[in-house]
């Protein structure tokens, strides 16, 4: 039987909620992890349309081993680690600056958005430690962060979001 995840905390960013969950690596692991957000919830929140998540979506798949599809109550949903959100949001807030629908101050809003969503559900995630072992756990985790694994397993993809 699938366990049905829920999201451990949710951030408005752009206007749009965005769900972070638990990472699958510490909950299946243990292991010290940042938590994960959901792809589409993200992608939504900078703008890009449905056409292009799907395309986004394709590529990160045929790329990444990362990116894993959770059961919800909502329906699946496609999440990533942290790494890979904030990758996202910063080529994303890089070419904000230029003609877009979006103003410099509020890609900067965007991705402080993103990234205290992620430090609210980083503490979700911990809630059985005290505060200095939460602030090991979080060093820990940011330790333990690294490239993507790429879907072949070996060696390191390049990946743009612009293609």
């Amino acid at each position: 039987m699938r366990r049905i995840e829920a999201p451990v905390h949710v951030e408005v960013v752009g206007g749009h909620e965005v769900r972070y969950y638990t990472s699958p690596i510490f909950r299946d692991t243990g292991r010290p992890d940042m938590p994960w957000h959901s792809c589409d919830d993200i992608w939504r929140a900078i703008g890009i349309g449905t056409i292009l998540r799907e395309d986004f979506l394709r590529r990160l798949r045929a790329a990444w081993a990362d990116p894993r599809t959770a059961a919800t109550m909502s329906g699946p949903v496609v999440i990533a680690p942290f790494h890979m959100g904030n990758a996202i949001v910063e080529a994303w807030a890089e070419d904000a600056a230029g003609p877009s629908a979006f103003s410099d101050l509020e890609a900067r809003r965007i991705r402080g958005s993103f990234r205290r969503g992620n430090t609210a559900a980083l503490k979700a995630m911990t809630p059985h430690l005290d505060p200095v072992s939460k602030m090991l756990f979080a060093l820990e985790a940011m330790d333990g962060m690294s490239e993507p694994t790429p879907a072949d397993g070996r060696g390191s993809v390049e990946w743009s979001p612009r293609g």
